[in-house]
């Protein structure tokens, strides 16, 4: 009998290891959605297009990182940022110069999007794990 128990004991580890995957796959799929569907839209929206710039304009150069892992906290999360063409820049339109008063688009768009990503993450899991 101790065999048998053994062996039931396995299989409900290996049942309970397989959730796990499956959750965490979801919710990584749920940090992707909530990236990609609230976040870089909104990013997009909210950043100003310059006039005079014939290319390379901020708002096409969006982009949405892979999932990352804090080292610390070991929270998952994503970079939602600009390429590499303008990138060296955003900060003087964010916070402003001597000649140029700050227009805070960065600032505004987290506050506009952070109800936003948790009802997105949220939803999106309840419809993967049929809650």
């Amino acid at each position: 009998m101790a065999k048998n128990e053994v062996t039931g004991f396995e299989d409900v580890m290996k049942n309970i290891e397989k959730l796990g995957d499956a959750i965490e796959k979801q919710s990584n799929a749920a940090i992707r959605h909530a990236a990609k569907e609230v976040v870089a839209p909104e990013l997009k929206k909210n950043t100003p297009k310059l006039p005079y710039m014939k290319k390379h304009h901020m708002q096409d150069n969006i982009s949405v990182s892979n999932i990352r892992t804090n080292k610390e906290t070991f929270e998952k999360y994503i970079v939602v940022a600009y390429k590499k063409p303008v990138k060296h820049r955003v900060h003087f339109v964010e916070m402003g110069t001597l000649r140029q008063r700050p227009q805070l688009f960065i600032t505004r768009t987290t506050n506009d999007t952070k109800n936003g990503v948790n009802r997105a993450i949220l939803t999106h899991l309840r419809k993967a794990l049929k809650l």
